[in-house]
């Protein structure tokens, strides 16, 4: 018995790495590369009319484009402005980077903004050209709010009551899994909107850059999903109750000199209360 477990547990470990192995790119096609696969694993398999490596191939490369695929509809703005093919070569070094962990796909492209910042020193060269870097850290963060406003738990929205009157200025409001901030430089939230339902080799041009940048809401409900923009004044504001209690982020963005803070506070909690940006209150730190 031990004998079978121990062939089993080589087995299933060379399989494993057999299906991690990189696709080579050096062709300008994903060929699996079948020189790299164990020979005792590929001697384990049946032949049937195909080179033994070859069936190993399949799997290979079902697994790869398999990733590749769940990513690229995560990250479908970051995709067109680099195309797939060139996103996929990041893919691949995040992936080997950070493989995926569990069962649940959903989740394996959680780190890849992060990973994008630390991958890109520069511009990105692409078949039609270079795109600037801060453009797909931009786009990357937009696809990731996206991808959280789908995917992320509903929390029950705030509801307060009298008795939180006395506590309020004092407290710090913790926000809903599914609400993002985001900022960008170029109108992509416009762009993503534009993109077509089959992406395929397709590769969209960077639109002009804002003269300054833009803040949106992205946020995810029972009642279905909600993009909003958000004037500068407001997104400073939601910026500091992230990690502020509300009293000491309004006299933050008051002590700035802004006089249209006391006119408009009240009207963006009550939208933000409606919409459900905030689950709960809690005591600040």
């Amino acid at each position: 018995m031990s004998r079978a477990i121990a062939y089993l547990e080589r087995f299933q470990r060379e399989f494993s790495t057999m299906l991690c192995t990189p696709l080579d790119r050096s062709t300008l096609t994903l060929r699996a590369q079948t020189e790299r696969y164990a020979g005792e694993l590929a001697g384990r398999v049946r032949e049937a009319g195909i080179d033994r490596a070859e069936r190993l191939a399949v799997y290979n490369r079902q697994y790869w484009f398999r990733l590749f695929g769940v990513l690229q509809v995560d990250y479908r703005l970051t995709t067109a402005l680099c195309s797939a093919w060139t996103f996929n070569d990041l893919a691949a070094r995040f992936l080997l980077a950070h493989p995926p962990e569990g069962h649940e796909l959903a989740v394996i492209g959680a780190r890849f903004p992060e990973f994008l910042a630390g991958e890109l020193r520069g511009a990105l060269a692409t078949r039609r050209g270079d795109v600037p870097r801060d453009a797909l850290l931009e786009a990357a963060r937009i696809d990731a709010a996206f991808h959280t406003a789908t995917h992320a738990r509903q929390d029950p929205p705030l509801v307060l009551g009298p008795a939180d009157a006395a506590t309020l200025a004092s407290s710090r409001l913790v926000w809903a899994s599914s609400v993002t901030l985001v900022d960008e430089s170029w109108p992509l939230i416009a762009l993503r909107r534009e993109l077509p339902p089959d992406l395929g080799e397709h590769q969209a041009d960077l639109p002009d850059r804002h003269p300054a940048p833009r803040s949106w809401v992205i946020h995810g409900s029972a009642n279905g999903l909600r993009i909003a923009p958000v004037d500068p004044l407001h997104a400073e504001l939601l910026r500091l109750l992230r990690t502020h209690a509300i009293g000491d982020a309004l006299a933050m963005l008051e002590a700035r000199g802004s006089a249209a803070v006391a006119a408009n506070a009240q009207r963006w909690f009550a939208e933000g209360i409606q919409h459900g940006y905030w689950t709960r209150l809690e005591p600040a730190p």
